[in-house]
């Protein structure tokens, strides 16, 4: 029998108890949840090869297959280790629920268990646990709605999208006035010499410019004004180009992360339903549970 335990969780995800004294192989439960602990199905066939033997009938169950479960992950490789460690002989045994072999631990029917197994009040009352070698975090799953038409433009109402287009039209009015200062007089069939007129030909000019467009229905004449349409032509191209990648990433986000956006922390889901795993170490210590009016089911 058993003379002491000494139980663990390896980052909530190795259990183990093990005995000072006990049989010649340890009964090793494994709880399957990979990456923890993956099963794998072997198949081997047994060896008819003998000389002094005739070879068996084809429908012999000698040469039927052999499924043998072979066990890898991390806390697999974890256990093996300390097993090969300290020259202990086991053998092991699947284990369905946590809390069952958690109770089979407790009760002596299983030495130890292996497996992603996280540290509740309650299983601390029945084991003792190693120290954690994983911790993880708060996930909230919500259901995903495609994006009405609001959600979709939302994003390209907001005070960054505004004061961009803002800037632009600015910076091309500037552009313009400049255009027209130095056309208008040698170029007024294309330029008015009339401000509003002028500014208002060279802005529609410096808009297609900028747009890569380019109709050739304005030309610049004056070496000035060629000069500096010329430069506009790749400061432009390097402001749309920016243009179209925040454009693109906005709208990208706006349809990835929509659904996330309605619930980011704890106080989004003041008086939701929430569910949550019965029996997993956040239920205990789920903020969720404490302070916050939710309602909050374990089935």
């Amino acid at each position: 029998m058993i003379n002491s335990l000494i139980g663990s969780v390896i980052g909530g995800l190795l259990l183990i108890a093990l005995p000072v004294q006990a049989s010649p192989k340890l009964r090793v439960g494994v709880y399957v949840s990979p990456p923890y602990v993956i099963e794998n199905q072997v198949l081997t066939v047994n060896d008819i090869s003998s000389p002094n033997k005739p070879s068996p009938s084809p429908k012999s169950s000698a040469y039927q297959p052999k499924s043998t479960t072979k066990f890898d992950g991390i806390s697999i490789e974890i256990w093996q280790r300390m097993a090969t460690s300290e020259n202990l002989e086991y053998e092991y045994y699947i284990v369905k629920e946590v809390d069952t072999g958690i109770n089979q631990v407790a009760n002596g029917t299983l030495d130890l268990l292996v497996g992603p197994i996280s540290i509740t009040p309650e299983r601390l009352k029945k084991v003792a646990f190693t120290q954690p070698y994983y911790s993880s975090y708060l996930a909230l799953l919500v259901p995903s709605h495609a994006p009405n038409l609001w959600q979709l433009i939302h994003p390209f109402l907001q005070r960054a999208a505004l004061l961009t287009v803002l800037g632009l039209i600015l910076l091309l009015f500037l552009v313009a006035n400049i255009i027209w200062f130095v056309e208008h007089k040698r170029n007024p069939e294309q330029f008015p010499k009339n401000y509003f007129k002028g500014v208002r030909e060279a802005f529609w000019f410096v808009s297609v410019t900028t747009t890569t467009v380019g109709y050739g229905d304005k030309v610049p004449v004056t070496g000035t004004g060629r000069f500096i349409t010329y430069l506009w032509m790749w400061i432009s191209l390097a402001i749309t180009s920016s243009i179209t990648a925040g454009l693109v990433t906005t709208f990208t986000l706006a349809l990835t992360q929509q659904p996330a956006k309605e619930l980011s922390n704890l106080q989004d889901l003041q008086n939701k339903k929430v569910a949550l795993l019965a029996g997993s170490s956040y239920f205990w210590t789920s903020p969720l549970t404490k302070g916050h009016n939710l309602c909050c089911r374990r089935d």
